[in-house]
């Protein structure tokens, strides 16, 4: 038994007010592999893109109703990131600076060759097709255990979904638990998906540290220091990039010795 591959072939809305022309390079694209349907107007242009589902809009700058930059506009409020080609007879640097900056991925100055324009279209195709790859990718990390983290339970899902919350506000937060309860990795993981997770993160588990070198490791503040001593010196909380500081054990530190950033 053999099975056979359909074959999709983009469909293009091409859009220009002269029937030769337009028919024409209907035809050409129809020879390379494209599904081509071609209108006079921008209203018709329109109309077609609330009914039917298009790849790419071919649209001539100027029509007798209507403009093809505002039609791209429309056009793209319709379909969202809608590849578009502007096609201009009038070889105007300001005209096409102005239809790429409104969103069209080419501007073309006629007369054109149909390879050219075929060019463009598969560069414009392979554009959106990438984009909407990155935002399916994108949305399976959102929606993926944040680092470091596993767990499908109901208490898991809440604990993902608390992180998810915070990690992008810049407030302080307080994790607290038993020993070995992964408050270290929640730190982590909220600060891998923070607006700082460029920067190092950071721990420090207090209980660790002699009283005597607590606040030197962490505010770089000890006493007996010079005054130029004490502004070279950096400590974990002190560090220009605001790195998260994550204070294990503060608990069991004795208050006196206890440096700021473990408050």
């Amino acid at each position: 038994m053999t099975s056979e591959h359909k074959v999709v072939r983009p469909h293009v809305l091409l859009v220009d007010d002269e029937p030769e022309w337009g028919d024409a390079l209907g035809e050409e694209l129809g020879r390379r592999g494209f599904k081509v349907h071609v209108v006079r107007d921008a209203a018709a242009a329109l109309a077609l893109l609330e009914t039917q589902e298009f790849d790419a809009l071919v649209t001539d700058l100027r029509l007798e109703r209507g403009d093809g930059v505002s039609l791209m506009v429309q056009a793209q409020e319709l379909v969202p990131q809608l590849p578009t080609i502007v096609m201009t007879a009038y070889a105007a640097i300001d005209t096409a600076v102005e239809a790429i900056r409104r969103g069209a991925f080419h501007c073309l100055t006629k007369p054109f060759g149909v390879d050219e324009l075929v060019l463009f279209l598969r560069r414009a195709l392979d554009d959106r097709r990438l984009r909407r790859e990155t935002g399916e990718l994108r949305r399976r990390l959102s929606d993926a255990a944040p680092q470091g983290l596993v767990g499908r339970s109901t208490a898991m899902r809440a604990v993902f979904e608390v992180i998810a919350g915070i990690a992008d506000t810049d407030v302080p937060v307080l994790l607290t638990g038993e020993t070995g309860t992964g408050k270290t990795t929640i730190a982590a993981a909220l600060h891998a998906r923070s607006q700082r997770a460029s920067a190092p993160f950071v721990a420090v588990n207090c209980a660790a540290i002699p009283s005597s070198c607590s606040r030197a490791s962490c505010s770089a503040t000890p006493a007996g220091r010079s005054p130029a001593r004490r502004r070279r010196a950096r400590g974990c909380s002190r560090r220009p990039t605001r790195a998260p500081c994550s204070s294990t054990r503060s608990a069991s530190c004795r208050r006196r010795c206890r440096p700021s950033c473990c408050t």
